[in-house]
């Protein structure tokens, strides 16, 4: 890659303090006990598990102003932006609060000229708790739909490849891609289409699609949601944490197949996905699901892992994956 790159990078360093701040950074990730949002950047409470990074480190030669609006923190920079937020739980229950919170994040995209959602992350503690009936992810869910279902505008907008998991600290975290034009939505041949989960599972499916390809000004990406062992609709290989993982990466190998066939760039295989993250719900599996992930792609493709509840009491982990490319 040359020394200019005309999209933005993702980088991941063990050490919380380094790299520091600089005016190539759109926003610096840390990974451990406390979720806030600073000027300085996101913390997530979502402890590092074994000899993964701290520090999520995005950054872009490219950046043209930075802000705050709606409780919001973005960053624009070319045909993107970035924008992240932390909200307190306090004073409102789950699915009202992300029903705000997403207005704004519709709102802030389209203000800001980008209005595109290609990539959302969303992550809140006691994911699996009980409130009113539904579990808190249920919840989550129907806030977020009555959100899309009550905005016109982005009824014409291609859902998003998103991840949704828990967080070990108090705070409704939310970050976001955007673009100016639009990506194209992903699914895969083996999973139900998230929107068309049975009610069993919750009064609407939720709002994503397993994937997102996007080509804009010399970079390609592809967005790989967080992805569960689900084929169907069902759970599959209960209680077995290696068996989930093989699952997974047959998932994923199935989205970047429907990406090729519909056209866009994709990795020739599994082993070139990079920035690979794998939240686990129980510590003690890691060594289980590193000798499954080593054994099917290899020790060399960066991955790092994560301890997170899951939106399922019966998944024991997940894995998303995002792939950039620029021409040499």
């Amino acid at each position: 890659m040359s020394s200019r790159s005309s999209g933005f990078r993702i980088e991941y360093f063990p050490d919380p303090v380094s790299p520091q701040h600089s005016e190539q950074t759109i926003v610096r990730i840390l990974y451990g006990a406390r979720t806030e949002a600073s000027e300085s950047g996101l913390q997530l409470g979502l402890p590092p598990l074994g000899a993964s990074a701290l520090c999520e480190h995005w950054t872009s030669d490219r950046i043209e102003r930075r802000g705050e609006s709606r409780g919001f923190r973005f960053v624009c920079f070319g045909p993107w932006m970035f924008a992240y937020a932390v909200f307190s739980e306090d004073s409102s229950d789950l699915q009202s609060l992300t029903r705000q919170a997403y207005r704004d994040l519709l709102r802030l995209a389209r203000e800001q000229g980008y209005p595109w959602i290609l990539r959302v992350w969303n992550y809140f503690p006691d994911i699996t708790g009980s409130t009113g009936g539904l579990n808190r992810y249920q919840s989550f869910c129907e806030g977020r739909r009555r959100t899309l279902v009550e905005d016109e505008q982005a009824a014409g907008l291609a859902l998003p490849a998103v991840t949704t998991t828990g967080s070990c600290a108090p705070g409704f975290a939310v970050y976001f891609l955007s673009g100016r034009e639009a990506g194209k939505s992903l699914e895969n041949p083996r999973q139900t289409a998230p929107s068309d989960y049975p009610e069993h599972l919750g009064p609407h499916g939720p709002s994503f699609c397993r994937g997102v390809s996007h080509a804009t000004d010399g970079q390609t990406a592809l967005y790989l949601s967080g992805t569960a062992s689900i084929t169907g609709h069902e759970t599959r290989h209960h209680g077995d944490v290696a068996a989930q993982a093989r699952e997974i990466l047959h998932n994923h190998a199935a989205v970047i197949e429907q990406a090729r066939i519909e056209g866009a760039t994709c990795p020739e295989r599994l082993h070139d996905l990079p920035f690979q993250k794998i939240y686990l719900a129980n510590p003690g599996d890691l060594p289980k699901v590193e000798d499954e992930v080593n054994s099917v792609i290899g020790r060399e493709t960066p991955r790092y892992f994560l301890h997170s509840r899951l939106c399922r009491d019966d998944l024991l982990l997940e894995m998303e994956s995002t792939y950039l490319h620029e021409p040499a």
